[in-house]
């Protein structure tokens, strides 16, 4: 499970930097379907909020 979990994440930074989607639809798009979930998913593996993530990228 952590294996697939890895790679929801890895896809959703695709989503995060690329597109202006909505933190609920890219957790949709990565097969996972509770927005909040994914957002604890996503802090776990990456040490910020999706949120957070995508600003930071921004500023790169």
């Amino acid at each position: 499970m952590d294996f697939f979990n890895k790679l929801r994440i890895d896809k959703s930074l695709y989503y995060l930097e690329k597109t202006e989607f909505p933190v609920h639809e890219i957790a949709n798009q990565v097969g996972i379907h509770d927005s909040n979930y994914f957002s604890r998913l996503f802090k776990k593996y990456m040490k910020s909020s999706p949120t957070e993530y995508r600003h930071l990228m921004r500023k790169i």
